[in-house]
This record gives structure tokens, C-alpha cells and sequence, in this order.
């Protein structure tokens, strides 16, 4: 069975500089798949999608098993008319001119209906967003490439939107950036993770647990250095987290517990970052294996 999308030796080189550097690497995208793509920023996440979507030039190949109107995709940023009414857009996406119960319904779902009168211009980030996710939705695409689709939304409204985005891509296949790594957690089923322009690991979730096998990251300040090699054997990890911090990985409970009872006699604040996306990335990005 072919793949619906497939990347090889993909690169990209913008003045000189590399944006993107997938050599010898090929991502193989099922339908179906939901792929959870995630990594600091700069790290090449959108430039990807991008590529795919043929916006922007590279070197390599892209082989897509789907036409441009199986797809459906939401960028950060959208270049809509103004001035023109929310409503006014609706019917030139949807080509409805009337909007009957059912789809009233839907609008609602998203909180559009109360927008319809509104400007674009006029609508707050998060406003826009719910905009752009419902046309993107209601045409239902096989194919849904997502870029942080929850931005500018606070918490509960991250959630109902996420839940509805679920529901509605249900059987088809997604590519979602996110820096909310809750956002992926019981969705995705893979990961693709980039750092600075790199790929540093593409696979399902249990693959990457086995690959950083540990139990969970304790998050201390590096000032304390001192401090630290008191509390650390030779073959305890530590890895630098930037922003003054150092996170040092405990391979099992015991070892975790023996860690925080003596940094607790020493006065030391700290963190525990149980085992889960955000502590397998932080191993993936700051102590790299070859897969």
C-alpha cells in the first residue's frame, strides 16, 4: 500500500542559509495518520508544511498521493478581505446563500453565528481563528494540516475547540504544529519533532518512550552547581535546559525519590517533569540518538 504522503532528502536554503535539512531522512505519512509536529521555534515546522504545500521552493521530493481539493489547511496567519462580513465570506467559501437549521447549528458550534454581521477586520485573534477552523472543516477535506490552530484562545476555550476539531477529523488524515503538547496527548499517533532545521525523530509515541527510556526530569537552577555534584552520582544525566536551569533525569522511582530527598536536605527548589511528551522531547532535542 503506498504512502498518502511521502518526504525524502528534503532541504530548504533560503539566501545561504539552511532553513531546513532532512537529507538521508524520509517521513512516510499514512492516511489516517495523525502526526503531532512539534519544536522550538525556527525549527523548521512551518518551512515543512510549506514544502508539501508546494508554497515555498526545496531541494529533495515530495510524493503526494492526494489532490489539492482533498486538502484543508489552517495557517497562523490568514489574508482575508477586511471589510468584508463575516457572512459575506462564509457564502463565497461554503456557497451557501442561505444558511438552513443544520448549518446554523455548526455556526453556533463554533461561535460564529453571533460574528455573522461583524467585519473581519474587526474580529480579535481568536475570533479569526474559529473563523478560518470552521470553513476549513465544513468542506471536509481528507487531508488537514493545522498550524497552532488553538492560538489566542485561553484554556477552556482551547479544549471545546480542540475536542471539536477531533470530532470532525475523525478518519482523516492531520498534521498539526502545536506548542501545546496537550493538544497532541490521546490524538496524535506519531510525532515528528525538529530542531533547528533537523529531524530528530519521526515515529509513534511508544517508540519514542523507548528510545529515552527514564521515569521522569527533576528541574533545578543551574546556580547551584555545587550543590549538584554532591547530589549527583558520575552516571546521573544532566542536561541543560537553558534559562539558568538543569534538568537532571531519573531512570526509576527509586532513583527519582533518592534525588529529591537529597536536594530537599539541601534546600534545593526544584520540579519533577513526570515521563510524557514534553520530558521525551526535552531528552529527543538536548541528548540526540541516532534512531
Amino acid at each position: 500500500m503506498e504512502n498518502l504522503l511521502e518526504i525524502k532528502d528534503l532541504s530548504v536554503d533560503i539566501d545561504g542559509t539552511s532553513i531546513l535539512d532532512l537529507k538521508g531522512r524520509t517521513i512516510a505519512i499514512d492516511k489516517g495518520d495523525v502526526i503531532g509536529i512539534i519544536g522550538e521555534n525556527g525549527a523548521g515546522k512551518s518551512t515543512l508544511i510549506n514544502c508539501i504545500i508546494d508554497k515555498i521552493q526545496y531541494s529533495g521530493c515530495i510524493k503526494k498521493n492526494f489532490s489539492v481539493d482533498e486538502l484543508g489547511i489552517q495557517f497562523q496567519i490568514n489574508s482575508y478581505n477586511k471589510l468584508m462580513k463575516v457572512y459575506e465570506l462564509i457564502q463565497i467559501v461554503t456557497k451557501k446563500i442561505k444558511f438552513d437549521e443544520r448549518f446554523e447549528k455548526e455556526l453556533s458550534q463554533f461561535e460564529i453565528k453571533q460574528l455573522l454581521k461583524k467585519k473581519i477586520g474587526k474580529l480579535s485573534v481568536g475570533e479569526l481563528q474559529r473563523l478560518t477552523l470552521f470553513l476549513v472543516l465544513y468542506l471536509e477535506p481528507n487531508v488537514l494540516m493545522f498550524d497552532e490552530l488553538t492560538t489566542g484562545l485561553d484554556y477552556q476555550k482551547r479544549t471545546e475547540l480542540l475536542e471539536l476539531v477531533k470530532e470532525y477529523s475523525k478518519n482523516k488524515t492531520v498534521l498539526t504544529i502545536t506548542h501545546y503538547f496537550e493538544e497532541i496527548s490521546n490524538w496524535a499517533n506519531k510525532l515528528l519533532i525538529l530542531h533547528k532545521g533537523h529531524l530528530v525523530f519521526f515515529g509513534t509515541f511508544d517508540e519514542l518512550k523507548d528510545l529515552y527510556e527514564h521515569f521522569s526530569i527533576i528541574k533545578v537552577t543551574s546556580e547551584i552547581k555545587g550543590d549538584l555534584k554532591e547530589v549527583c552520582s558520575k552516571n546521573t544525566l544532566q542536561i541543560d535546559l537553558g534559562e539558568k536551569h538543569v534538568g537532571i533525569v531519573a531512570y526509576n522511582e527509586k532513583q527519582q525519590n533518592l534525588l529529591v530527598e537529597k536536594l530537599s536536605k539541601k534546600g534545593v527548589r526544584f520540579q519533577i517533569e513526570p515521563q510524557g511528551i514534553y520530558s521525551l522531547y526535552t531528552l529527543a532535542i538536548k541528548s540526540p540518538k541516532k534512531e
